[in-house]
């Protein structure tokens, strides 16, 4: 182990010389680098529930073991985004590599909007949003004709108050 460095004295006796021989040599382990961090595997595509790489890191063609390294930065992850493992030499190790992984954003979202058509019926009425990612990282506007955004759901009771109505639903884990 590195913390093993020490000096060492060699005395040897020998009768068919005049002296004894004496020496001292130091026995220095110094730590050995670490070379590369492997994320298997290194992207995910986003669906709400928790990832977390694989992680392997070695010296050479050695996989180091726990207590080998430390890792630190971001190994499990459920948003959508680019995520980076640092791994540190320990003990006999010495250095830090870095690697990223990804949680792809998904590009077909599974919501589905439908507004109301029907007669009068003194019933206030307004758009239904189906199937809406269940994380809590959505964010839905209303727009009302050619107004703007609102936070408030927009909706219609009476007959004049028919329009057309824009709904954005914006979540960090979804393509635009």
């Amino acid at each position: 182990n590195v913390a093993d460095s020490c000096k060492v004295t060699v005395n040897i006796h020998n009768d068919s010389f005049e002296k004894d021989f004496n020496e001292s040599v130091m026995l220095t382990i110094t730590p050995k680098s670490i070379d590369s961090i492997t994320l298997e595997p290194n992207s995910f595509e986003y669906d709400g529930n928790e990832h977390s790489p694989a992680i392997t890191v070695k010296s050479g063609d050695k996989k180091l073991e726990d207590g080998d390294y430390t890792i630190s930065g971001v190994s499990r992850g459920t948003d959508a985004g680019t995520y980076t493992v640092t791994a540190t030499g320990a003990g006999n190790y010495t250095g830090t590599v870095d690697a990223n992984w990804t949680i792809i954003k998904q590009t077909d979202w599974p919501t589905t909007i439908e507004g109301f058509e029907g007669e009068y019926d003194a019933q206030s009425h307004g758009v239904t949003i189906n199937d809406l990612p269940e994380e809590g990282t959505n964010t839905i506007t209303y727009k009302k004709d050619d107004g703007e955004y609102v936070s408030d759901p927009i909706t219609a009771t009476n007959v004049a108050d028919s329009c057309k109505v824009t709904v954005n639903i914006h979540n960090k884990s979804f393509e635009e």
